[in-house]
């Protein structure tokens, strides 16, 4: 990815999150009410371009993405299912460190709304915190127990490696993804 090639969105789903981890470059929040503003070819690349304003400090904020509809159609599949952010290859624009932080994220915050949230949003959002685990994995190389340090590219990829390497890994990736799914299970037999 280069400023002239932004980074492929494989869907409105990776937008979003991209946009929501991503702090105001003023004052470091990152509540922006983000609006796809405009999508096009520009010098034969298909872009989405994304506006918003910084809930803080009012700070004008653009993103640009390059459109799936630019994914090659020989693009090799990936040895995990498709998930709402994608299928395929891994990610450009959230490295395996932020898909797990975004895992987490997800999962803290239904369980601090676990007394108003219906028995659907806490399914949907143990969902989405397991999808993004699954996208973690899919920078696992296929005969690797660990992400490659160069699949890393992330300010926080980088701490996680230098603190925490083993986040990085299969087990600690399967065990994750086997949480959520043993959460959405007994979520599934109380119905």
């Amino acid at each position: 990815m280069t400023p002239d090639r932004p980074a492929l969105a494989r869907t409105p789903a990776e937008a979003r999150l991209r946009l929501e981890l991503t702090a105001c470059p003023v004052c470091f929040e990152r509540e922006t009410r983000w609006r796809l503003v405009s999508t096009g070819t520009v010098a034969g690349v298909a872009l989405e371009r994304y506006a918003g304003r910084c809930g803080r400090c009012g700070t004008a904020r653009e993103a640009d993405f390059r459109s799936p509809d630019e994914v090659p159609s020989d693009e090799p599949g990936g040895t995990e299912p498709p998930t709402r952010f994608g299928a395929g290859r891994p990610s450009e624009l959230l490295d395996p460190a932020e898909w797990l932080e975004a895992a987490t994220l997800t999962e803290a915050a239904a369980e601090q709304r676990l007394a108003v949230e219906s028995v659907q949003q806490r399914r949907a959002g143990l969902e989405y915190a397991r999808d993004a685990v699954v996208e973690a994995m899919r920078f696992l190389p296929v005969d690797g127990d660990r992400v490659p340090d160069e699949s890393v590219f992330s300010p926080l990829g980088r701490q996680v490696l230098a603190v925490d390497p083993r986040r990085l890994t299969r087990g600690w990736m399967q065990a994750m993804r086997d949480g959520y799914e043993a959460l959405l299970a007994e979520i599934d037999d109380r119905r």
